[in-house]
């Protein structure tokens, strides 16, 4: 790490490698995660493998549900043990088989446990809308926005990134790196064992130039005027000293660098609001039941706003301040590019059952149809937006005119402003009894707008009765909001 780049002060430590390559983290995470396992092959825990490498290819990878994150990698399991079947013995990084964990070292599991998706944004299509959202092209990801946004402003190659939260399932870094701009992409989390896994994948990949630092970004401390952009995809959120993060943003972007931010905004602790409930609840009344199985087996029937205490107990951090990141945010950058990006309907509603709507076609128009309604209600200032996407740049900056970075149009749903004239803007996020600006929605267009949208994408045999339903319960809402 260059001495230079991250303040040898507190909140920051580097992680240092293991010498243990990703195949193996990947086999004793999988090792970690199984009782049966770890009393069949007690040993693991000092270091020696070679039982728990026989179980791996033992009747093919194919047999056990656990091994199939592991298939890509069985020629190198079946090398390292024919080559040296005797002494199949490693340090174990640490914490890596121990209690000395955060849950989110292994966060993939967190998403999609046991192979099922039960978060929204782990669904493909799901995805692809979001990316709609923020780029205007749901094949351009937020790593590619913020690639082509470093590129239109033509910037120089041998930039620097530091990027906020590692994402074991995105791998940001890694297309940062194959994009040729960074001489130095840096890597901060809190959670030390996800950082060794990402890094040993890194280096068992042939990708130099990527550091993985732990960090806690309510005290860290970036080097000044240093990085070109600083990218945070899912962990702002999670920040509570907001204040402090923001300052290390503004002094260590340089006066032409970018800050991009993916991130949820919604209510604190996610304490769902009634409009969110009201919908997500009426419209599992009407879904078909297999598409609300839960990975126990039950039928998810209703949506209940998340206890407060149960989410404090499982991860303090949760939305701790996340209805407060954009005003706090707006002391200390100046917003180019402001998205809103969803998830108030579709994140409560495919909670716990996300993975039934790509089982086949049918549940896929369905997603479709899901996804559509939202689009309009958030889109009529009907619902606020709970998650967004956000350009922004250092305050410190002279900023001439934004549009010599970003060109002023409409991309899709997507509004460019400067920062000035963001401010003007009704901030949509806001609850829509609130503050909504009725002004050209006219109720009666938009509830045909919803019914044609529903009926076009959802061709499956549903009784009028539903659809009656599903109208009556759309109109609710809207009357509820005027």
């Amino acid at each position: 790490m260059s001495a230079g780049m991250i303040s040898n002060k507190r909140g920051c430590k580097r992680i240092i490698s293991n010498n243990i390559d990703y195949p193996v983290i990947k086999l004793l995470q999988i090792y970690k995660s199984r009782i049966d396992l770890q009393k069949a092959f007690p040993e693991v825990m000092d270091g020696n493998i070679k039982r728990l490498l026989e179980w791996v290819l033992k009747s093919g990878l194919t047999i056990d549900s656990s091994k199939k994150d592991l298939i890509e990698y069985k020629d190198y399991y079946s090398t390292l043990f024919n080559q040296n079947p005797d002494s199949l013995k490693f340090k174990i990084p640490r914490g890596l088989l121990t209690d000395e964990q955060t849950i989110w070292d292994n966060s993939k599991e967190q998403y999609i446990p046991g192979g099922f998706k039960i978060y929204w944004e782990a669904l493909d299509k799901i995805a692809r809308y979001q990316y709609e959202c923020a780029s205007g092209d749901p094949n351009v990801d937020f790593v590619d926005f913020s690639i082509n946004l470093l590129k239109k402003a033509c910037f120089p190659r041998n930039l620097k990134c530091c990027i906020i939260g590692c994402d074991e399932i995105g791998k940001p870094e890694i297309k940062f790196y194959k994009s040729c701009l960074f001489d130095e992409i840096v890597v901060m989390d809190i959670a030390r064992g996800l950082l060794s896994k990402q890094q040993a994948l890194a280096e068992y990949e042939g990708f130099s130039n990527i550091k993985y630092v732990c960090a806690d970004f309510n005290s860290f401390e970036l080097k000044e005027n240093y990085f070109d952009l600083i990218f945070a995809c899912g962990t702002v959120h999670h920040i509570e000293k907001l204040e402090h993060f923001f300052l290390q943003v503004q002094r260590s972007l340089k006066s032409s660098g970018f800050f991009t931010m993916r991130e949820y905004v919604g209510p604190n602790r996610i304490q769902l609001i009634d409009a969110q409930l009201d919908l997500t609840n009426s419209l599992l009344k009407i879904l078909p039941a297999k598409y609300k199985i839960l990975p126990d087996g039950r039928i998810k029937e209703e949506q209940t706003r998340p206890n407060l205490e149960e989410i404090i107990k499982i991860d303090p951090s949760e939305s701790i301040r996340s209805e407060e990141i954009m005003d706090i945010m707006k002391n200390y950058l100046e917003i180019v590019l402001f998205c809103p990006t969803g998830g108030t309907l579709l994140h409560p509603l495919l909670n716990g059952i996300a993975g039934n709507f790509e089982r086949d076609k049918e549940g896929e128009r369905l997603l479709g149809a899901l996804i559509e309604l939202e689009r309009i209600l958030i889109n009529s200032k009907l619902l606020p937006s709970d998650y967004v996407f956000v350009v922004a740049k250092s305050k410190k900056a002279k900023l001439r005119s934004h549009n010599q970075f970003v060109k002023r149009e409409e991309i899709g749903n997507v509004q460019i402003a400067s920062g000035r004239e963001e401010k003007k803007k009704k901030r949509i996020w806001n609850y829509v009894g609130k503050e909504r600006n009725a002004k050209g929605v006219d109720p009666e267009k938009l509830k045909d707008e919803i019914y044609k949208a529903i009926k076009k994408d959802y061709r499956m045999k549903i009784s009028k009765k539903n659809l009656k339903h599903l109208r009556n319960m759309v109109e609710k809402v809207i009357d509820k909001h005027k």
